[in-house]
């Protein structure tokens, strides 16, 4: 389709964040025409296709916090709720919990991180190192004073979340056209209509949300990550521009050493996608 007419709503961007706003709208009981536009059907260049899938509410801000925990209960019921007769997700949720660990160079930086986390009301522990001991056996922590553990935090599938809510929101009469954006038209301060690049023209007929009008744009395994360290700082910025591939040298030379050192039993992982 060309993707032209008009609509009650028009969401630019059809990743996590605009294919689970419009599964929204229509459980709110918007029932008028909902159109997404996104350019790229195959979201190779999305940040929803490319994210790590991590959930976790050990943040000082009390607004990130309760926006998380309000998500977990979504996240459990996911693969059940947004299943539909042409597809069933797999987002797997694992509440396998985050673990920060510190030593003598961030002890300071952590004490201070859970006092903001505690006054935000995250649920979270701090852990001696006997207690980091007995929940990860085999784990390197002879400079480690102590750690912080989110029990409730955990990660899904960002590919299966991404199809999943799309398959729901496409299920539920949502139509997706792939074009992009070239302006958002306005008269006296309200929305009229949305230019695309292809020369089709959605008509705004009530709501819109998307970056041309000031919005936001929007399995088996383990997460592993490493603080800022001194190789890392050293690095050169990346120049300018958009550059997606995976960086296999520093996984080889940085990320992984790193890994071996505090889990020796993690000699034989491999990465699966960066």
């Amino acid at each position: 389709m060309n993707g032209g007419g008009a609509a009650e709503v028009v969401d630019i961007g059809g990743g996590v964040v605009g294919s689970s706003a419009a599964c929204r709208l229509r459980e709110d009981g918007v029932t008028g025409r909902i159109v997404v536009v996104e350019r790229d059907r195959s979201y190779a260049r999305a940040s929803s296709f490319l994210a790590m899938g991590g959930i976790r509410q050990q943040f000082g801000s009390s607004v990130c916090v309760r926006m998380v925990q309000y998500s977990v209960a979504v996240w459990r019921e996911f693969d059940a709720r947004m299943r539909t007769a042409t597809h069933a997700p797999r987002a797997w949720f694992r509440q396998r919990g985050y673990l920060f660990l510190a030593d003598d160079t961030n002890a300071a930086t952590l004490a201070a991180r859970e006092a903001a986390q505690a006054a935000a009301g995250a649920v979270r522990q701090r852990l001696s190192v006997d207690q980091i001991r007995a929940l990860v056996p085999g784990l390197a922590l002879d400079d480690i004073r102590f750690g912080l553990f989110g029990p409730d935090d955990g990660y899904a599938n960002p590919r299966e979340v991404l199809f999943g809510f799309r398959a729901a929101a496409e299920a539920a009469g949502v139509e997706y056209v792939e074009d992009a954006v070239a302006g958002v038209q306005t008269r006296g301060g309200r929305v009229t209509g949305v230019a695309l690049a292809s020369g089709a023209r959605l008509g705004a007929g009530g709501r819109q949300r998307g970056r041309g009008a000031g919005g936001r744009r929007g399995g088996a395994g383990r997460i592993v990550g490493a603080g800022r360290t001194a190789a890392s700082a050293a690095l050169p910025l990346h120049p300018a521009g958009e550059n997606l591939a995976c960086d296999d040298v520093r996984w080889e030379t940085e990320f992984y050493p790193a890994l071996i050192r505090r889990l020796p039993a993690a000699v034989d992982v491999s990465d699966v996608h960066g």
